[in-house]
């Protein structure tokens, strides 16, 4: 993902996935009204969402 893709989500932070060229975005997600605005900004790029998950606190 690029700079420029990246700066499209300043609230999550990303790692780069090597294996097989994904960056992960990850982050505390307010409610389902953030989720859905960060689902539409990827699917606006034009990326794949690949899988998301709850990471129990």
């Amino acid at each position: 993902m690029s700079d420029s893709a990246l700066a499209a989500f300043p609230e999550l932070d990303h790692a780069v996935g090597a294996e097989h060229a994904t960056t992960i975005l990850l982050g505390r997600v307010a409610d389902r009204i953030v989720m859905r605005s960060i689902l539409t900004r990827l699917g606006n790029l034009g990326f794949t969402l690949l899988e998301m998950r709850r990471i129990p606190e």
